[in-house]
C-alpha cells in the first residue's frame, strides 16, 4: 500500500489522478489542471477554473464567466435593461457586451463603437465625436481602463456594478 498522497479532481470531461510528492500537489498541481483544463477548453466550454497566482492576478483565461441571462441580447435591449442616457453610458454598455455577454476583456475604440451603432434607438448623430471624450471621462472616474493604450475594459467595480443590476 501506497504512503504517497494522492488527489482526484473530475471537472467536465477530463478526469485527472495523481498520487506522488506532496510537494507537487502543493506547488504544481493547480497549474497543471489549468493548463489540461485549457487544452480541453474547445471540448468542454463551460468549464472555467479560478487560480490566483502569487501576486494576486487572475491566471490569463481562467476567469470565471457568472451566469447573466444576457445570452442573445441585442444591443438595443441591453441598453434598454441599462437605462442608457448619456452617451458615457452608451459606450459603458458596448464595453459591457463585449465584456460580459461575448466574454472579450479587452477592445479598441473601434469596436466599442462599432457595437455601439447596433443601439440604434440610443446612438446619436454626435456620438462618434464624442466617443473619444466620453473614453477619457470613463477612464478617469474608473469606470473603463486602459491596460495598453488604445485598449480598454470594465474596471472590476463598475463590472460588480453591471452584474448586479442586470440580474
Amino acid at each position: 500500500m501506497s504512503t504517497d498522497p494522492s488527489i482526484h479532481i473530475k471537472f467536465g470531461s477530463l478526469d485527472v489522478r495523481y498520487e506522488g510528492s506532496q510537494d507537487f500537489i502543493e506547488n504544481g498541481f493547480l497549474d497543471l489542471c489549468i493548463k489540461l483544463s485549457e487544452l480541453n477548453a474547445p471540448l468542454a466550454p463551460d468549464l472555467k477554473l479560478k487560480h490566483e497566482s502569487v501576486t494576486n492576478k487572475p491566471v490569463a483565461g481562467t476567469t470565471p464567466q457568472p451566469k447573466h441571462g444576457l445570452e442573445g441580447i441585442t444591443m438595443n435591449g441591453l441598453c434598454k435593461k441599462l437605462d442608457v442616457k448619456t452617451d458615457s453610458d452608451l459606450v459603458v454598455a458596448a464595453a459591457t457586451m463585449l465584456s460580459i455577454v461575448d466574454s472579450i476583456e479587452t477592445f479598441s475604440r473601434k469596436e466599442i463603437t462599432e457595437i455601439s451603432e447596433k443601439a440604434t434607438s440610443y446612438v446619436g448623430k454626435h456620438f462618434k465625436s464624442n466617443s473619444g471624450q466620453s473614453l477619457k471621462t470613463l477612464t478617469k472616474n474608473d469606470r473603463l481602463r486602459e491596460p495598453s493604450s488604445g485598449k480598454y475594459s470594465l474596471s472590476p467595480a463598475e463590472r460588480v456594478r453591471i452584474e448586479a443590476n442586470i440580474d
